[in-house]
């Protein structure tokens, strides 16, 4: 397994889904569309990332309810590698909240963090969300050590034609 490559891997299948203008629909059909697509994301992962134990909606700790989207943990090395993916609306504070979660139940570990956000409302303030996206890279470049490889990547999903 590349280290370096999975990331750069893993970023492009996700980059490739699709979703629909979510505003036309109700809560619960958004609910539904959003799962499915985790269901889709999850099960390309785990044809084209075979060497990562991929599950959904994994508890990252005992203590708290939090829990991850999409979970890839591979123990192959020396080091234990996961990747968390967060599949949300390109809410900052979502994105801010869970990132700094996730963040702090991982410092020890290396960790590749996707915030994959599709489309919500009209009203959403994409500059936030550009914002904050750089504001989780300065901190994963922040924490990243010899002992703890961090990255954040931010995707924002094209929607569907």
């Amino acid at each position: 397994m590349n280290k370096k490559l999975i990331p750069g891997k893993v970023h492009k299948i996700l980059s490739s889904f699709q979703v629909p203008h979510l505003d036309k629909y109700s809560q619960s059909e958004q609910r539904a569309i959003i799962n499915r697509l985790q269901e889709d994301i999850l099960l390309k992962l785990k044809i084209e990332v075979p060497d990562f134990e991929w599950k959904p909606l994994h508890k990252i700790s005992n203590t708290v309810r939090d829990e991850i989207d999409i979970h890839g943990s591979n123990t192959s090395s020396s080091k234990k590698t996961i990747i968390l993916i967060e599949l949300d609306k390109w809410r900052a504070d979502q994105i801010a909240k869970k990132f700094v979660s996730r963040t702090s139940h991982t410092l020890r570990d290396n960790v590749h963090y996707f915030a994959v956000c599709y489309g919500g409302t009209t009203n959403m303030n994409q500059n936030e969300r550009k914002k904050f996206f750089t504001y989780c890279e300065k901190i994963s470049d922040a924490l990243c050590t010899k002992q703890a490889i961090k990255t954040f990547g931010g995707i924002i999903l094209k929607p569907n034609k």
